[in-house]
């Protein structure tokens, strides 16, 4: 279970409680935060983060590259598996459509790495 965190805000409920996600909602939230944050910056969990600035967005084999990155965040952790789908550019920033895959429950999401 995690703090649920929105636009680098805790969210909180009606009467000023944070939020929390757990399950596959919670994975989400810790890819979301990691491709945002350099690898190894992240002081709970080193394996956390990627470096965006070091990735070639034109390779054709970036989506292999990205996925392997994130599935690192999560290495010990059983049960938990990130595929890197599609990948698109707009505007300064790569929308990655993922499916992440926690036990039973999977979802698809688009993921932002600004450029």
């Amino acid at each position: 279970m995690d703090i649920k965190i929105e636009k680098g805000d805790i969210l909180l409920d009606e009467s000023g409680n944070p939020i929390t996600v757990k399950g596959v909602e919670e994975i989400l939230q810790q890819i979301i935060i990691g491709t945002k944050i350099p690898k190894g910056s992240f002081l709970y969990n080193r394996n956390c983060g990627i470096n965006t600035a070091d990735l070639d967005f034109n390779s054709d084999k970036i989506l292999k590259t990205l996925e392997v990155l994130m599935n690192e965040m999560f290495v010990g952790s059983k049960g938990v598996f990130v595929k890197a789908e599609n990948i698109r550019n707009e505007e300064d920033k790569y929308i990655i459509q993922i499916a992440v895959t926690y036990g039973k429950d999977e979802i698809h999401r688009e993921v932002i790495i600004d450029g």
